[in-house]
C-alpha cells in the first residue's frame, strides 16, 4: 500500500508537469495548390537525321502540385516538413500493357524538400542548434546566382524555378556564441546529383568535344567528318551513362561556415569539400554498326535521299569531379554619393565569390576494331601529346556582384554581374585565358582531308580542316531585373533579363595566313548575341489566390549560350495558385 501511495503521489506531481509541457506545443501548417500550363513556341529539333534527338512537345508542362508544410515544436525540439505531391497530366504510354499502369497513364511523384528533426540550445548551451534529416542548406547572399551554395545540388528540372535546390539527408550543427555571430558545420553522407531539364539531352552533340587540347578537338572533328563523307559512317551518340561517387566514408561531403554582422554589414567565409553536381566525361567507346541507313527508308538512295553504310555509335560515361570551394560573402547597404535627402535611399549590395579547386579529369577514348576495308588498330585513341584532359586542376573563380535599389513602394531594380553560370565548370576566362567550350564544329568546304590525316596509320592533324565556335568555360553575364507593383500591390509586373557578355569565337585555318585564325563576334553581333528574357504578370485576387502569365524566351544562334537547343526554346506559361 505504501508503494502504491508513493506511486500515486509521484503521478500527481508528474501530471501537472506533463500538462505544462503540452501547453508549449506549437503547430504551424500551410501550403498551396498550384496548376502550371506551358506551351513551347520554338522548334527544338536539333541534329542531323541520323542522330535522332527527341523533339520536345508543344505542350511542355501540364502539372498540378499540392504543397504541404508543417512545423511542430515542443519545447526545445521540433519537426519540420515541406512536401510536394505533383500530378503530371501527360501520359507516358508507349505500349499496350502500360494502359493498366496508373503511373504511366497518370504520372505523379512525391518530393520531400525538407523533413527533419531539430533541437535548440542543446546540452544547456545557448545558441547550439542541431538539424538531422532531409533538408536544404541554402547559403549565399546574392540573388539566385550563388556560387558558394554548394552543399545541396541544383534543381534545374524546371527552368522557371531557377535557383531552386534539392533537399538531401544531412546533419547540420549551428552555434551562435553571440547575437551577431554564427558558426555552421554540415556533414552530407551521400552525394546527390543535380537535376537537369528534359531538353538537356539536345546538348549531347558529337560536335561538342569537351577536351581542352585544341588539336585533339580538331582531329576528332575531322575524323568524324571523314568517316561520314569518305566511308559513309556518321558518328552518333548512342548512350550516356552516369557514374555517381562511391558510397563510402571517404566520399562524404562536409561544409564549414562562419558568418557575422559587423556594422550593419553581413559577412561570411565558407569551405566545402565534395563534388561538383555538373558531370564531366570520363569514358567513351566508339564501335561500328553496319547496315544501310537512309533519311527516307521507303525510297532508294539519290540526290534527295541520303543513305549511309552504317553508323559509328559512341557510348559515353560521365562522372562527377571532386572539388574544394573557398567562399566569401558580403551584403549590406551603402550610400556612395552621400545622399542625405529623405527621398533618397541607400543602395543594397551583394558580393559573393567562390574559388574552386577542382580535381583533374581526363576523358579516355577507346575505339573498337573499325572495319573500313583497311587495317585499323583498335584500342585507346592516340591523343596529341597524350593530352586528353577535360577538366584541368587549375583553380578558377566564380562570383556574383550585385546592386539593388528600391525607388519607391512601386518600383524595384536589381542588377548583377555574374561570372560563371550554374552549369559552367573549369578554368578558362579573361583571367586565365585558354579554357573553352566547343559550341559547334565541322569541317570547311572542300576540306583537304589528306593533308589532315594519314590513311595508312590514321595519324591526325585536323587543324587545317576543322572549324569551331567556342566560348570561355567561365562566362560573364549581365543580369537586370525590374519589379513594378500597381493596383494597391495586387498586380506585379516583372521583367528579368540575362545578357551573355562574351560573344563567341570562330576559328578555322586560313591558307593566306598559314595558320588557324580566330575571329571574335561580340555580344552586339548576330553571331554572338544571346540573352534570356523572362517577363511575367501576376494578379492577386485575395484570399490566397493568384494568377500569373509569362514567357521564357531563349534568344541567339544555336552555338550561343541561350540560343542552344538544350535550353528548350521559348515557352509561354500560365500559373494559378491558392495558398492556405
Amino acid at each position: 500500500m505504501l508503494h502504491k501511495a508513493m506511486w500515486l503521489l509521484g503521478l500527481g506531481w508528474a501530471m501537472p508537469a506533463a500538462a505544462q509541457e503540452i501547453d508549449k506545443l506549437k503547430v504551424d501548417v500551410g501550403g498551396h495548390v498550384q496548376y502550371d500550363l506551358r506551351f513551347r513556341t520554338s522548334e527544338t529539333q536539333f541534329g542531323p537525321w541520323y542522330q535522332p534527338y527527341p523533339e520536345l512537345d508543344g505542350i511542355s508542362r501540364n502539372d498540378l502540385t499540392g504543397k504541404v508544410w508543417a512545423n511542430v515544436r515542443l519545447g526545445k525540439f521540433g519537426l519540420k516538413a515541406d512536401v510536394d505531391l505533383t500530378f503530371r497530366a501527360k501520359p507516358r504510354v508507349f505500349s499496350l500493357d502500360q494502359l493498366s499502369d496508373y503511373a504511366a497513364v497518370s504520372p505523379f511523384w512525391i518530393q520531400a524538400h525538407e523533413l527533419y528533426a531539430y533541437g535548440y540550445d542543446l546540452f544547456g548551451v545557448p545558441g547550439l542548434d542541431l538539424r538531422v534529416g532531409q533538408q536544404k542548406a541554402m547559403f549565399g547572399m546574392a540573388d539566385m546566382f550563388n556560387p558558394t551554395n554548394t552543399v545541396t545540388p541544383n534543381n534545374l528540372e524546371d527552368p522557371l524555378m531557377f535557383g531552386q535546390q534539392l533537399g538531401n539527408l544531412m546533419v547540420r550543427l549551428d552555434y551562435s556564441p553571440a547575437w551577431n555571430w554564427m558558426l555552421t558545420g554540415i556533414l552530407v553522407p551521400i552525394f546527390k546529383p543535380g537535376m537537369v531539364p528534359a531538353s538537356a539531352v539536345l546538348g549531347q552533340s558529337v560536335e561538342r568535344f569537351p577536351f581542352t587540347n585544341d588539336q585533339l578537338r580538331a582531329n576528332l572533328t575531322t575524323e568524324a567528318a571523314f568517316g561520314q563523307e569518305a566511308v559513309g559512317y556518321p558518328t552518333v551518340i548512342r548512350n550516356i551513362d552516369v557514374n555517381l561517387p562511391a558510397f563510402t566514408a571517404a566520399n562524404m561531403q562536409y561544409f564549414f561556415r562562419v558568418g557575422a554582422t559587423l556594422g550593419n554589414q553581413d559577412i561570411a567565409l565558407s569551405y566545402y569539400n565534395g563534388f561538383s553536381d555538373i558531370p564531366q566525361g570520363a569514358y567513351n567507346r566508339v564501335s561500328q554498326v553496319e547496315g544501310e541507313f537512309c533519311e527516307d527508308p521507303s525510297r532508294p538512295e539519290g540526290d534527295d535521299n541520303a543513305c549511309y553504310n552504317g553508323l559509328l555509335p559512341n557510348d559515353v560515361i560521365v562522372e562527377y569531379p571532386r572539388m574544394q570551394v573557398a567562399g566569401f560573402n558580403m551584403a549590406g547597404e551603402i550610400n556612395p554619393f552621400g545622399w542625405v535627402h529623405r527621398s533618397f535611399k541607400p543602395l543594397g549590395y551583394r558580393a559573393e565569390v567562390a574559388v574552386v579547386f577542382p580535381e583533374e579529369r581526363r576523358l579516355v577514348v577507346y575505339q573498337d576494331d573499325l572495319d573500313f576495308g583497311i587495317d585499323r588498330r583498335d584500342g585507346e585513341y592516340a591523343y596529341p601529346a597524350g593530352d586528353n584532359v577535360v577538366v584541368p586542376s587549375t583553380p578558377f573563380a566564380k562570383w556574383t556582384l550585385g546592386l539593388d535599389y528600391t525607388f519607391n513602394r512601386h518600383l524595384y531594380m536589381n542588377t548583377q554581374w555574374v561570372h560563371g553560370f550554374v552549369d559552367e565548370f573549369g578554368a578558362g576566362d579573361w583571367i586565365n585565358p585558354g579554357g573553352t567550350y566547343t559550341r559547334a564544329a565541322g569541317v570547311v568546304d572542300d576540306a583537304p582531308y589528306f593533308e589532315c590525316l594519314n590513311i595508312d596509320d590514321f595519324s591526325f592533324d585536323g587543324t587545317k580542316c576543322a572549324w569551331e565556335y567556342t566560348r570561355p568555360r567561365i562566362g560573364d553575364y549581365l543580369v537586370v531585373g525590374l519589379d513594378l507593383r500597381f493596383a494597391s500591390d495586387r498586380g506585379l509586373l516583372r521583367v528579368f533579363g540575362i545578357f551573355d557578355m562574351n560573344g563567341v569565337d570562330y576559328t578555322q585555318y586560313e591558307e593566306s595566313a598559314g595558320e588557324r585564325v580566330t575571329t571574335h563576334f561580340n555580344m552586339f553581333t548576330a553571331e554572338g548575341f544571346s540573352m534570356s528574357l523572362f517577363p511575367s504578370l501576376a494578379w492577386n485576387f485575395g484570399n490566397g489566390f493568384t494568377l500569373e502569365l509569362g514567357a521564357l524566351a531563349m534568344i541567339g544562334k544555336r552555338w550561343t549560350k541561350f540560343g542552344a537547343p538544350e535550353n528548350g526554346g521559348t515557352q509561354i506559361w500560365t500559373r494559378s495558385r491558392w495558398r492556405f
